[in-house]
């Protein structure tokens, strides 16, 4: 069967790039051109609906499911760089959730006095094929919610910072579908 031989060699081939490609994009790494702003990212945010466990009750909540949003690497650094200049930040995924009136339920940015019901969790995997998750619980909130997630290297202090912020969602289901679309924001610290 010389022709399904041909198609496996080549599907072969086909996947060995694909694969290559993956690992050359430093898969979990947003990829940003620091002449041109251009990025390439595999970054995802999904949420979908779960429950937590609360004082002993099942509680309506969210899981916000992000993938591949670990690293902002800048490339294409120019020549005169100052010697040491940051080429690559690490993240933390980070939630903003607002119920129907716009008052924000919860945060996690790391701010004093953010809102954060009670059994609300984070959990984060160091292999960056595999989700880290925050639970929000939302039980009794007023809806539609709207959920933004960002990924961000920035911390209490001076340092230069970078961010990668998935557009926002607002849901009266508790869902909302994969969406890969974001933007990229540099912080150049005090």
């Amino acid at each position: 069967m010389p022709g399904v031989t041909l198609l496996l060699r080549r599907s072969g081939r086909v996947v060995l790039l694909a694969a290559a490609l993956l690992l050359a994009s430093g898969c979990g790494e947003i990829l940003v051109d620091y002449q041109t702003g251009a990025t390439t990212s595999s970054a995802t945010v999904e949420v979908v609906p779960t429950t937590v466990t609360v004082g002993g009750a099942a509680v309506d909540a969210i899981d916000v499911q992000v993938r591949y949003c670990d690293a902002i690497k800048w490339t294409n650094l120019p020549a005169d760089a100052p010697p040491g200049y940051p080429t690559r930040f690490a993240l933390n995924q980070r939630a903003v959730v607002k119920d129907s009136t716009g008052t924000t339920i919860f945060s996690d940015y790391g701010y004093e006095g953010e809102p954060q019901p009670q059994g609300w969790y984070q959990t984060s995997d160091a292999d960056p094929s595999l989700l880290d998750h925050i639970v929000v619980p939302v039980g009794g909130v007023s809806t539609p919610l709207t959920i933004a997630v960002g990924c961000t290297s920035h911390t209490a202090g001076t340092a230069p910072a970078v961010t990668w912020s998935f557009a926002p969602c607002t849901t009266a289901d508790r869902t909302c579908p994969l969406s890969r679309d974001g933007t990229y924001t540099y912080f150049p610290g005090a």
